[in-house]
């Protein structure tokens, strides 16, 4: 579990704020990465079973929230709550398992 937690780079860095890679009941709330890095994506996830995101806001150059990729990804649920910045929500890899991610409820793979 992260709880209001916040990142930033003294410099730009084209990495993800966040990467969870092979995890299990991940609980991200309030995480904030405002400050403009140069990536892209946010918060990367890859083969994680179940994760909770919810109340953060992402780099105001970021382009993606969140990008989910591994077969073993499933149970990931976006709670959208502050997502002004981002240019798309949510990026599913084509290895992602059908159903596997929700926006708000909303089964959007």
């Amino acid at each position: 579990t992260l709880h209001d937690v916040d990142f930033a780079t003294a410099q730009a860095d084209a990495r993800p704020a966040l990467v969870i890679d092979d995890a299990v009941d991940v609980r991200i709330a309030g995480l904030n990465a405002t400050k403009s890095s140069g990536a892209p994506i946010a918060v990367q996830l890859r083969d994680v079973a179940g994760a909770m995101i919810e109340g953060g806001r992402a780099p105001k150059d970021a382009k993606i929230l969140l990008q989910v990729d591994g077969a073993k990804s499933r149970k990931i649920q976006v709670m959208e709550d502050n997502l002004t910045r981002v240019t798309k929500t949510i990026a599913i890899g084509e290895n992602v398992p059908s159903g596997a991610v929700s926006l708000s409820g909303r089964t959007i793979r």
